[in-house]
């Protein structure tokens, strides 16, 4: 008979901490999966209904209008990026869609770093004409605020395409269970604190960074709106009615932004986080922060009285094949004549 190998209890101990540590993973990986990609399904059909509502007047012909159909897309964009990873990590159990980490991780920041200042674009538009409300129109112009969208697309498209020279791929172990992932491979002779210096500003441009301008920005509209007497003044009205109105649209918008971001970078802030190491708070952090590009539309129809009537035309006539109200109107001066 042959020998019997002993183990130590320290072994036995290490090979249980082991396995617990790859169920946990796997669990806490599939509830992410599964959820995100049905928010993602859920957000797609918002933001191409914000796209469709915006584009036409009278959204299209403001400045805020054309900020949110450019929020819109990227979260369209961010989206479809999760949607096609979390099913690919479904089907394909980690294997394959890791193994495009370097297009993996310039795509992911690029989503988060659109989303963010996208957001804190919409915000300080906003801080504009409640500050200076003679004075918005003329410096928030169209062709302006496309400029503006069109440098910070560039920009962050520049910026973020640095990962693909920065990341390959590697495999991590944890019990029965192999994960290929991110590594940081310098092999084309640029000096490592510049990738090191890129991957600190990348982190604080799509955390703490957009959270505190956006939070500074919505403190000041608040503070402004409740105490400039002449706005007070116009509640009531219908021009100062509709301004208060796309105010508390916007401020919805960019404080779920807040709520919905802040947890994890908080966390990543007070743990100093570990992309190396699995860490499933996080994980359930993710969730959260996954929800935000899909919730927009549904903010705008709560709490957007114009959207909501444009959406309810634009689906009475898609959905129910029934006129509105406009459509009766012209109907009946077609009659009359």
């Amino acid at each position: 008979m042959g020998q019997m190998e002993t183990v130590t209890p320290n072994e036995y101990l290490d090979i249980d901490a082991q396995f617990s540590m790859s169920y946990e993973i796997h669990i806490m990986s599939e509830i992410v999966a599964y959820y995100t990609i049905c928010i993602c399904i859920l957000g797609l059909s918002g933001n191409l209904l914000i796209i469709k509502i915006m584009k036409a007047p009278p959204f299209n012909e403001t400045s805020h209008g054309i900020i949110c159909v450019a929020l819109a897309l990227s979260n369209l964009y961010y989206l479809i990026y999760l949607l096609i990873t979390y099913m690919m990590q479904i089907i394909l159990e980690y294997d394959a869609y890791l193994k495009l980490c370097r297009i993996y991780n310039a795509c992911a920041y690029l989503g988060i770093h659109l989303d963010a200042w996208f957001v804190i674009f919409l915000t300080y538009e906003r801080l504009i004409a409640v500050v200076w409300p003679l004075k918005a129109g003329p410096i928030m112009t169209k062709r302006r605020v496309v400029i503006m969208i069109i440098i910070i697309v560039g920009f962050y498209i520049l910026w973020d395409s640095i990962y693909i020279l920065r990341y390959g791929v590697s495999e991590m172990q944890f019990g029965n269970f192999t994960f290929e992932m991110c590594d940081r491979i310098n092999d084309i002779g640029i000096p490592e604190q510049f990738f090191t210096i890129h991957d600190i500003i990348s982190e604080q441009r799509g955390t703490w960074i957009p959270l505190t301008f956006i939070f500074t920005g919505n403190i000041i509209i608040i503070y402004k709106l409740y105490t400039q007497k002449k706005v007070r003044a116009q509640l009531g009205q219908g021009g100062g009615n509709e301004f208060a109105k796309t105010n508390l649209m916007v401020i919805t918008v960019t404080t779920a932004f807040l709520l919905l971001t802040a947890p994890t970078t908080i966390y990543r802030i007070i743990k100093n986080h570990n992309e190396d190491a699995y860490d499933p708070t996080i994980d359930l952090l993710y969730i959260f922060a996954n929800t935000n590009p899909a919730i927009n539309c549904y903010l705008y129809f709560m709490f957007g009285k114009s959207f909501r009537d444009q959406a309810k035309i634009f689906l009475s006539k898609v959905i129910c094949f029934k006129p509105s109200s406009t459509d009766r109107q012209t109907t009946n001066m077609s009659t009359l004549s």
